[in-house]
C-alpha cells in the first residue's frame, strides 16, 4: 500500500513539474517580445497570432492531462515495480521529445550564429539572444530548421524527475527459464486435481529456449489482456480460466481465440492455466473464498484422489494356488497388454496377484479358466486412486459463531470488494435469520453445491431452476457473478508466487482483466 500512495504521489509531482515547465515556457514567450525593441506591424500580428495558439494549446493539455493522469496511474503502478531501467529510459526519452514539440511550437527557432549589436555572439553558439533570450536552446540544436533537436545533450525539463528517476533505477532481474516457472506453478496447484473435463497446464509454448522474466496473472485472457502483457513485455501469461478449451482446427484471424495464439506465438508469449486444479487445491480459489466468511472451518465438498496407482491398471485379479503348481502360464500371462503379474509365497501354496485394465480383465480370466487346480478364486477388486485429504472442489464452511444473513452479505461484499450482489432467501427465511453453515464453490457452483445440506450457498452463478430448487428446501442462494468471486485471488496468488520464485521473476496482475458483466 505505501509503495501505491508513493507511486500516486510521484504522478501527481510529474503532473505539478509538468504544469511548472509549460508557465516558464509561457515566461519564455513573453520575454520574446520584452527583448525585441522594433517589430513591424505584420509581424506583430503573426506573433501575438501564434501566441494566442500556443497558450490554447497549452490549455488543452492541461485539461487533458487530468484524464490521461488517472488512466496512467494504474500502468505506472506497474512500471515502476517491473521493468523500471526499460520504463526510466521510455519516460525520460518522451519527456525530452514532448521538450522538443514545445520548443517547435514556441517557434523558438534558430537563426545562424548573428552577431549581437557590438559585435559579440550570444551566449549560445549557433543562437542569438532574439530567439532565446535568457533561455539556452534544447540539445544545442539550431531550431528555425524545422528538425528536431539533438535529443542525446538535453535533460529532462523537471529536476525532480531526474533524481526521481535515478532513485528508481534498480539492476535489471535475473531471467528465469519456462520449464522452472512452470514447475513451481504445478507445485502450487498439481494438475492431477483437474477436473477430467478441464484443460490447464501449459497451452502455448514458444519454441525453447525461452526465458522469463515477467508474469502478467489475469483471470481471463482476452485481446486486451494480451495487449497489456506485451506493453509489459510479459513472456508468460497465467490466464485462471484456460483460453483454449475445445479443440482448434486451424490457425487464422478469423476468431479472437485464434488471434490470441497466433500473436502470443508471434510475440514468444507462453500460456498456462491453473483453473480447476487451482479451485481444489488447499489455499486455492474456494479457501481464499471462504476467507471472506469470517472465522470458520471448511471441508471440500467432493475429495480429490491421488495422481496414480502403485501399479498400472484399474482392476485386481487374486488366486490362491496349491503347493507345486505349474507356473508356466505366468509367461502367457505377463505377455498381455497392460497386465502386472506378482507372486506372494504362503505358508501353504502361493498368492497370484494381476493388475490389468478392463479391457484386458476378460483375457487374465479366460487364461486362468483354463487351468486346473486353484484353490481359491479368481477374486476381482475395483481399484481406486487414494483420496488426498485437504483438496477437492467447492468448501463446507461452519461459522465459528452464527451471523445474520444480512451481515454474512456485507461480508462477501467487502471481501470480493462488490456493491452488489444477488440474493434469493430460502423458504422461510429473512436477512435477520442465522447463518451457521455455507457451501460454496467458485465460479459456476451449480453441479457441485446441488443436494448439499448448509443454510446458504455462495458461487457465482447458478442456472435458474438450480436456485429454486435451492430455494425449496430454505437454502438461501448468494450469486456474485462468475469471475467475481475468483478474480480476487490473485493478489494472493502473486504474492505466493512472488516467494516461491524468490523474486527472480517480477510477478504482475492484469489492470486490463475485469468481469464482462455490469450492473447497469
Amino acid at each position: 500500500m505505501s509503495e501505491a500512495i508513493w507511486n500516486m504521489k510521484l504522478t501527481k509531482k510529474i503532473v505539478s513539474d509538468y504544469e511548472t515547465y509549460i508557465k516558464e515556457q509561457k515566461e519564455a514567450a513573453d520575454g520574446i517580445f520584452r527583448s525585441v525593441r522594433v517589430i513591424p506591424s505584420a509581424m506583430k500580428k503573426r506573433l501575438e497570432v501564434k501566441a494566442d495558439e500556443l497558450l490554447a494549446d497549452f490549455e488543452r493539455r492541461r485539461r487533458a492531462s487530468e484524464v490521461e493522469t488517472r488512466l496512467e496511474t494504474e500502468r505506472l503502478r506497474s512500471l515502476l515495480g517491473t521493468e523500471r531501467d526499460t520504463f526510466c529510459q521510455g519516460l525520460q526519452e518522451s519527456l525530452h521529445v514532448w521538450r522538443a514539440e514545445v520548443w517547435h511550437r514556441c517557434g523558438l527557432g534558430a537563426h545562424r550564429g548573428r552577431r549581437r549589436a557590438g559585435g559579440g555572439r550570444s551566449r549560445w553558439p549557433g543562437t542569438c539572444r532574439r530567439c532565446h533570450p535568457g533561455r539556452a536552446p534544447p540539445g544545442g540544436q539550431r531550431c528555425c530548421g524545422g528538425r528536431v533537436p539533438d535529443l542525446s545533450r538535453t535533460r529532462p525539463p523537471c529536476m525532480f524527475l531526474s533524481r526521481g528517476l535515478g532513485l528508481l533505477r534498480q539492476p535489471t532481474r535475473p531471467l528465469m527459464e519456462l520449464a522452472g516457472v512452470v514447475s513451481v506453478l504445478e507445485a502450487l496447484a498439481p494438475l492431477a486435481l483437474a477436473e477430467s473435463w478441464d484443460n490447464v497446464g501449459l497451452l502455448v509454448e514458444p519454441t525453447p529456449p525461452h526465458q522469463v522474466r515477467t508474469v502478467l496473472l489475469t483471470n481471463d485472457l482476452t485481446e486486451g489482456v494480451l495487449e497489456e502483457a506485451l506493453r509489459v513485455r510479459a513472456e508468460l501469461i497465467v490466464s485462471y480460466h484456460p483460453p483454449l478449451f475445445r479443440p482448434l482446427t486451424r490457425l487464422t484471424m478469423a476468431s479472437w481465440k485464434e488471434r490470441l495464439v497466433v500473436r502470443s506465438l508471434e510475440n514468444r508469449v507462453a500460456i498456462f492455466s491453473p483453473h480447476t486444479a487451482m479451485d481444489a487445491s488447499r489455499c486455492g480459489v474456494n479457501d481464499w473464498l471462504a476467507k471472506g466468511l469470517g472465522e470458520c472451518s471448511s471441508v471440500p465438498l467432493s475429495m480429490s484422489v491421488g495422481d496414480s496407482l502403485v501399479n498400472p491398471g484399474s482392476h485386481r485379479l487374486e488366486v490362491t494356488l496349491r503347493d507345486g503348481f505349474d507356473t508356466s502360464f505366468l509367461t502367457e500371462l505377463e505377455s498381455l497388454d497392460g497386465v502386472c503379474v506378482t507372486l506372494l509365497p504362503l505358508s501353504s501354496g502361493s498368492r497370484l496377484l494381476v493388475t490389468c485394465s478392463r479391457k484386458g480383465l476378460v483375457e487374465v480370466v479366460r487364461l486362468l479358466a483354463s487351468l486346473e487346480g486353484l484353490l481359491v478364486g479368481p477374486e476381482v477388486v475395483e481399484l481406486q486412486k487414494p483420496p488426498l485429504p485437504g483438496t477437492g472442489m467447492g468448501r463446507l464452511c461452519t461459522l465459528g459463531q452464527a451471523v445474520s444473513t444480512a451481515t454474512l452479505i456485507e461480508r462477501v461484499k467487502g471481501h470480493l470488494k462488490l456493491a452488489h450482489v444477488r440474493l434469493a432467501l430460502g423458504a422461510g427465511r429473512t436477512l435477520e435469520s442465522p447463518v451457521s453453515s455455507v457451501a460454496l464453490c467458485a465460479g459456476s457452483g451449480g453441479s457441485v453445491l446441488r443436494g448439499v445440506k448448509a443454510d446458504l450457498y455462495l458461487t457465482g452463478e447458478m442456472s435458474h431452476h438450480e436456485v429454486l430448487d435451492a430455494v425449496a428446501v430454505g437454502t438461501s442462494v448468494v450469486l456474485c457473478e462468475h469471475s467475481n468471486t475468483e478474480r480476487g485471488f490473485l493478489a494472493e496468488l502473486r504474492e505466493v508466487l512472488s516467494e516461491r520464485l524468490q523474486d527472480r521473476v517480477a510477478v504482475l496482475v492484469s489492470a486490463e482483466d475485469r468481469d464482462p458483466l455490469q450492473v447497469v
